[in-house]
């Protein structure tokens, strides 16, 4: 089934490899989604993969084949939390 519902959530953990989703009602494990994380200094845009949830509270979901500028996006956000 292949729905166009957009929801709104937040972003807890994020890597390299996936992001945690914090929202009450997660979708089901396997479940194909299209995130689009904003943050002030731009956006990420990729396909991903729910791979665990956690009822009442949220999800897992691994990034499935980022593209080489969103990665490149990934990656700068992920060298200012180091400092």
């Amino acid at each position: 089934m292949n729905t166009r519902m957009r929801l709104s959530a937040r972003i807890s953990e994020i890597g390299i490899l996936g992001c945690y989703i914090d929202m009450l009602n997660p979708l089901p494990v396997d479940t194909q989604i299209n995130l689009r994380i904003v943050r002030d200094a731009g956006t990420f845009l990729t396909s991903a993969k729910v791979i665990y949830t956690h009822p009442g509270f949220g999800m897992g979901a691994v990034f499935v084949d980022p593209p080489a500028d969103q990665k490149a996006v990934l990656e700068e956000w992920l060298s200012q939390l180091d400092r």
